[in-house]
This record gives structure tokens, sequence and C-alpha cells, in this order.
């Protein structure tokens, strides 16, 4: 599905008054408003806010510090994005893949991540104030220290996640619980997929990580990551 009209001229100037410390690709601007894909693309800094991108292929892309504010990414395709500071306010995420994502510092306030994929994700100093997570995978995903007392987490599944420090869940019951607000069983023995910007440790800033989730997501873990976050751009040539 491709950009609305409206939305087009809105991306293309922002792109042009971005600060240059966070300046987007202007020819991957381009791309995304002509074919709804650009992998691997850079996109940092830019104002996206009320965007169209159902379904959109951002995979591996750098979205540092960009405007997502109610913006539509249902089912879109965000795995080991760089998102580090992105404004998802009120964004509908529904469904999304963001596996091996970096959120840090990220707002997802009143965000809709119902049903999302978040496994392997860092979610280090997140806003989730009123997000929905209902039927979320959030498997091996880092939330050291992350409040989620406002946040809707029912049937989320939370196997082998970092919760050191987390506030609103009951960390005792998460072993008998893996699935919250289900009576689903666990699962064993998936596997790390070494994603681009892997979860880092509890503080971490924007970049990179040495975190390593555990290869095997079949009981939560307290025990807490570490690394650092770089703000690189994406490797190779978008797509």
């Amino acid at each position: 599905m491709k950009l609305k009209p409206y939305s087009l001229a809105t991306l293309f100037l922002s792109v042009c008054l971005t600060a240059p410390a966070l300046a987007a690709n202007p020819d991957h601007v381009r791309q995304l408003q002509t074919t709804n894909t650009c992998r691997r693309c850079d996109l940092s800094g830019t104002d996206l806010k009320n965007a169209n991108l159902v379904g959109a292929d951002l995979s591996g892309a750098n979205l540092v510090g960009a405007n997502l504010e109610n913006a539509n990414l249902s089912e879109a395709n965000l795995s080991s994005s760089n998102l580090a500071g992105v404004n998802f306010l009120s964004t509908n995420l529904s469904r999304a893949n963001l596996t091996g994502a970096n959120l840090v510092e990220a707002n997802l306030s009143n965000t809709n991540l119902s049903e999302a994929d978040l496994k392997y994700t860092n979610l280090v100093n997140v806003n989730l104030d009123g997000t929905k997570l209902s039927g979320a995978d959030l498997s091996a995903a880092n939330l050291a220290g992350v409040d989620l007392s406002t946040a809707d987490l029912t049937g989320a599944k939370v196997l082998g996640a970092n919760l050191v420090g987390a506030l609103g869940l009951s960390l005792p019951l998460l072993p008998m619980n893996p699935t919250l607000g289900s009576d689903s069983e666990p699962t064993t023995g998936e596997s790390s997929p070494n994603p681009v910007g892997s979860p880092s440790r509890r503080g971490g800033t924007r970049g990179g990580s040495e975190y390593q989730p555990p290869t095997d997501i079949g009981r939560p873990t307290r025990t807490e990551g570490a690394g650092t976050y770089q703000t690189t751009p994406p490797t190779g040539k978008p797509e």
C-alpha cells in the first residue's frame, strides 16, 4: 500500500527541515513514498506523523529520533530496526513485526501493540503509559526497569524476558504463568535470531549491545544483561 498523496509532500518537506545530526537520506524517503518498502534505509529524524504505512517493510532501517505519532504501521515489518528515541505516541503497531528491534527511550504511550511480535527487543527506558500489549510476544525482550503498571498485558508472552526492576508485574508468578492472563503452555527451544540492534542492558543508551537474550526462552530470567548501544547508520544497501 502506498502513502497517501497529502502525506508525501509532508514527508519530503520534513526531511529537508531535519537537523543535520539526524538527517534522513532523501532518496530513501522517496523510495518509501513510492514502494512502501525501504529495508536497511536511513530514515533518521524523519517526520512520519499520521503516515499510512500499513504493511510497510522497514526491516533493518535506521529510524532514530523519527516522529511516527498517530501513524498506521499495522502489520508492518520493523524487525532488526533501530527505533531509539522514536515517537510512537498513539501509533497503530498491531500485529507488527519488531523482532530484534532497538526501542531504547522510545515513546510508546497509548500505542497499540496488540499481537505484535516483540521478541528479543530492547525496551529499556521506554514509555509504556497506556500501551496496549494484549496478545503481544515479549519473549526474551529486555524490559529491565520498565514501568508496566498502566500497560495492558492481557495474554502477553514474557518467556525469557529480562524483567529486573520492572514495575507493575508480580515476578514470583511468572514461572507458573509464562503467558500473562492466559492458560497457554510454554514453549522451549527457540533460538535467538541474532538480530541487528539486539537488546542492551538496563540503563543502556541508544546504541548497540552486548546483551544476548537466552537461546532457550522456555522460562523467565531475572539476570541483567550488559552492553552499550551505537547509533550507527544501517550497513549495506537499501532494498
